[in-house]
């Protein structure tokens, strides 16, 4: 990444946003720093390094990184479902979620399910046939299902979630306190937005 880091410190930069993939993102996060008109550079990346695989590749250079993602903190999932969740999670595979899309991985598939099951029609040979229009029309029609990111209505244009946007900051170097919401720590969410529309 040096040679376009060198390009970008010759345009004297305050901020970085690098939206890119866990390898590259980690690679600036390394490289930044050594290279001459970057060193106090604000650093901020992506929701795809919401993860232990990134605190592991940035090493020692990830404390201070922020990153954008979706708010995840605990009055924007849905408390009745979410804390048993992460505990049988847990239990399974012994660490909590390693990344932070897992609730919107989680309620996607349980969505398609339903709609599966709704849409599905079986001949008399014994063959299974799913319509696309019907099953797309069956997933656009969700209203108001309870899912572990807070209940969960689509729109004609398949958008099934509000957008809740906040900033995070790695704390630590250490894989092990990899947490999404304590390492890295939310700093800043338009939650209120959200709460004043409604």
């Amino acid at each position: 990444m040096r040679p376009v880091l060198n390009r970008i410190a010759a345009d004297k930069p305050c901020v970085i946003y690098f939206p890119i993939f866990v390898a590259a993102a980690a690679q600036v996060a390394r490289q930044a720093p050594g290279v001459s008109g970057l060193e106090g550079v604000n650093l901020i990346s992506g929701g795809s390094v919401m993860a232990k695989d990134f605190m592991v590749a940035a090493g020692k250079n990830v404390v201070g990184l922020r990153l954008t993602y979706p708010d995840i903190s605990a009055e924007t999932y849905d408390q009745t479902r979410y804390p048993t969740f992460v505990e049988e999670y847990k239990e399974l595979f012994g660490e909590t979620p390693i990344q932070g899309f897992h609730t919107w991985a989680y309620d996607g598939a349980n969505l398609a399910f339903d709609a599966i099951e709704r849409t599905a029609v079986t001949d008399a040979e014994g063959n299974t046939y799913i319509g696309r229009k019907a099953l797309r029309d069956a997933l656009f029609a969700t209203k108001d299902v309870p899912g572990l990111s807070g209940t969960i209505s689509c729109d004609k244009h398949g958008d099934c979630k509000q957008f809740i946007f906040a900033v995070f900051e790695y704390t630590s170097d250490d894989p092990e306190t990899f947490d999404p919401g304590t390492n890295p720590k939310k700093i800043y969410s338009d939650a209120w937005k959200v709460a004043k529309k409604n």
